[in-house]
């Protein structure tokens, strides 16, 4: 897969509480790390970069967001509670909290290495 899409999110509720999934097979896709973003009470913008390696699923876990993904041009997801995308390597991401308790579960198929990141739109070939 080679390009950012939303993923279809699958809910179960009863009365034991609410389970939300993904059955979306991803190639190459093995979990090697997640990690949590928070907004701040300023709403800065996060990401401002892109990954060589690694390809990205995105979910947000609380409140909502805009994530912008650039390949040549940009792709605009505006993301509720549970919702996802998965974004492959050398796109550019942007998020924009719309609320500042908003949070992001970030899952990659790469390990941490500052070497990774593209920090220049213009180096995304």
């Amino acid at each position: 897969m080679n390009k950012a899409i939303k993923l279809k999110k699958i809910t179960v509720k009863n009365k034991k509480g609410i389970l939300f999934y993904i059955n979306k097979k991803i190639n190459k896709f093995p979990l090697k790390r997640f990690f949590i973003i928070e907004s701040n009470k300023k709403k800065t913008v996060r990401g401002n970069h892109a990954h060589q390696k690694c390809d990205q699923i995105f979910t947000i876990i609380n409140g909502t967001a805009i994530i912008k993904v650039f390949k040549g041009k940009y792709l605009n997801f505006n993301l509720k509670k549970y919702e996802s995308i998965y974004v492959p390597k050398k796109h550019w991401v942007e998020i924009y909290f719309k609320n500042k308790n908003s949070s992001i579960i970030v899952l990659c198929n790469s390990t941490f290495s500052k070497k990774e990141y593209i920090y220049d739109k213009k180096n995304l070939s």
